[in-house]
């Protein structure tokens, strides 16, 4: 049946409706020249799906709360220690006054497997 959605599946590179999927995808990103974009927001968007379905539904919660809680608690361990702490609000990231001490405070984090960034 010409035009039906498996006609071509035998062809080589073609296996049917993924392959009809990606063409159109490919013809938007050409289009519309969003192909870095429509990537990252797909990968996100499986990545996401993904650790919903190995950890199972009681861990989202948990893992949320201690994703919130986490930069709260290093921010006041921070300023008690005298660090500045740059932004008034976070989600998952602060901003902190290093000063002239910021490569040595990238490389003793580095040292401990922390990632930081400038």
């Amino acid at each position: 049946m010409p035009g039906a959605w498996w006609a071509d599946a035998g062809q080589p590179g073609r296996s049917g409706l993924p392959a009809r999927a990606a063409d159109a995808r490919a013809a938007h990103q050409a289009r519309e020249g969003t192909s870095n974009i429509c990537t990252a927001q797909v990968l996100l968007a499986v990545i996401a799906g993904m650790y919903a379905v190995y950890h199972g539904p009681r861990a989202w919660p948990a893992s949320r709360s201690a994703r919130i809680a986490w930069p709260a608690w290093l921010a006041a361990g921070l300023k008690q220690l005298g660090v500045v702490v740059e932004n008034a609000s976070w989600f998952d990231t602060l901003s902190i006054a290093t000063g002239a001490r910021t490569e040595a405070v990238h490389a003793a984090a580095a040292a401990r497997g922390v990632n930081l960034r400038a």
